[in-house]
């Protein structure tokens, strides 16, 4: 039932609270268990109320000698066993028609009661007043159930005159309009007052739905996020793999050349140890000797060694370089010397822009304690980002470090000599995906990554760039990690 007037008044439309009812009907079965928790609720309060009451007055007969209490002990008994049954579930699942028997039985029997205590000059008269109140506040029924309710009282109301032998027709009358017009409010109150409820309801599954919603899309964002910072992490191992196998290729191209000689030579002086074991004359190992020039031989030997082992060192120190910038055997928050981690970064970016000068500007630091292998790919990004650029100087490509420490902050100026970043597109320099890289050379995350990374170790990333001149990148971070910044973002 639609009251067009009163929903245009309260501001509420009840046909579309209807649709949607009808529409969700997971919605409505909610909607009903919710009702039905908060009368098991009220219930309960009603009928300690009840009890409480019953216990002082029978008390107070007693005291009085007005005779034993039986109305009020029943009533005592009666309350106290539907209190245990609103424990019960199949209790518990009906007891908005329960409810609605209580009232009607207690509808049907007080007129006696009233009458019984005095009629109209009874001081329990005004319950009916409080009774209406108390069902419209704190019950959750349908509407119609409000207007069988209060028509019911009512009709209670007015049935008292047929149990008064003497009525004063004109207070009779005064307070069957009062009733009427309390009534008659209380009936416009429910209808109100289920409008805003259903309201209410339909407002905080709407927005539950879109939380879950959005929850659900945030999850899926975060998946996306992660898959694709896992391909720049590949791409950027891609590319970090490709320096490092040009820089491992050279001392591992002498050391083979190296062992080609070295086979050589071992042949040639095992054929001179032959000569040895068989007991050649001397003049037959003496032209063996000059055959192989056994002086040079001997001499190259400790040479090629020398030679393969510098080789060796220089592999393994790429390695071990390698192995300390990644971190791979390390706990996830460690004590890093910030300068040589970028020493590591440029081992493996150099050979990428060979031609690309590097200017070292190393202050003193403090040891700084971060997620090392989060940093390290930071600094990789942006020093990765420093080379691309200088490589398209006309001039000469150059790259610039600079390291500093304020007040327990350590800062990293990263400076190329570039083109400089057109003034359109600086406010998209750290958006993901944003690049202006050729097709296939960068999908746009290193920047985003870093500044990912920087946040979240409570530091801050910001640059300055000139058209023509270059870019600055400033990097700051606190010394001592931070396990959680203000608004920063995680990777």
């Amino acid at each position: 039932m639609n009251i067009p007037a009163i929903d245009r008044l309260i501001g509420l439309s009840s046909q579309r609270l209807d649709e949607f009812f009808q529409n969700t009907p997971s919605a409505l079965r909610e909607f009903e268990l919710l009702k039905n928790e908060r009368n098991v609720r009220n219930s309960s309060v009603f009928l300690i109320v009840v009890i409480a009451s019953q216990l002082f007055v029978a008390v107070g007969r007693i005291l009085g000698e007005l005779g034993f209490p039986f109305y009020n002990v029943f009533l005592v008994l009666a309350c106290s066993g539907l209190l245990y049954a609103l424990r019960l579930h199949g209790f518990k699942t009906r007891v908005r028609p329960v409810a609605l028997s209580l009232f009607t039985g207690w509808a049907l029997t007080f007129p006696f009661f009233v009458i019984r205590l005095g009629g109209y000059e009874s001081p329990t008269y005004p319950i009916y007043i409080i009774m209406i109140f108390y069902v419209l506040i704190f019950f959750h029924f349908g509407f119609a159930e409000y207007v069988y309710l209060f028509t019911l009282i009512l009709a209670s109301n007015i049935g008292i005159v047929f149990l008064t032998a003497q009525i004063d027709l004109e207070d009779f009358i005064y307070r069957q309009v009062v009733m009427l017009l309390v009534c008659s409010v209380a009936i416009i109150g429910s209808y109100i007052n289920v409008q805003v409820r259903r309201n209410e309801f339909y407002q905080q599954f709407v927005l539950e739905k879109q939380r879950k919603q959005t929850e659900e899309a945030y999850r899926r964002l975060k998946e996306a996020e992660l898959q694709v910072v896992q391909s720049e992490k590949l791409a950027s191992l891609g590319r970090m793999t490709a320096g490092l196998a040009h820089e491992i290729n050279n001392p591992l191209g002498f050391i083979r050349g190296n062992l080609a000689n070295l086979r050589g030579y071992v042949q040639d002086l095992t054929r001179l140890l032959r000569l040895y074991e068989d007991h050649a004359d001397g003049q037959e190992i003496e032209a063996q000797k000059q055959l192989i020039d056994y002086s040079f031989v001997i001499g190259d030997v400790e040479k090629t060694i020398a030679s393969c082992d510098r080789g060796a060192e220089r592999i393994a120190d790429l390695i071990a370089k390698l192995r300390s910038f990644t971190h791979l055997d390390e706990a996830e928050l460690q004590t890093v010397d910030l300068c040589k981690e970028i020493d590591g970064a440029l081992t493996i970016l150099s050979p990428r822009a060979p031609a690309t000068a590097v200017v070292r500007n190393y202050g003193m630091l403090p040891p700084l304690e971060c997620q090392a292998a989060l940093v390290n790919q930071a600094l990789f990004s942006v020093l990765e980002n420093a080379f691309d650029a200088a490589g398209s100087s006309p001039t000469g490509g150059s790259v610039t470090i600079t390291t500093t420490c304020a007040e327990s902050t350590i800062v990293v100026e990263i400076s190329d000599n570039g083109k400089g970043i057109p003034e359109e597109i600086r406010h998209r320099i750290f958006d993901p995906f944003f690049t202006t890289k050729d097709v296939g050379q960068g999908v746009g995350l290193g920047l985003a990554v870093a500044y990912g990374i920087v946040r979240r170790h409570g530091g801050r990333i910001s640059f300055t760039s000139t058209a023509g001149t270059g870019t600055s990148f400033l990097i700051e971070l606190p010394a001592r990690a931070r396990r959680s910044a203000p608004n920063g973002d995680s990777v």
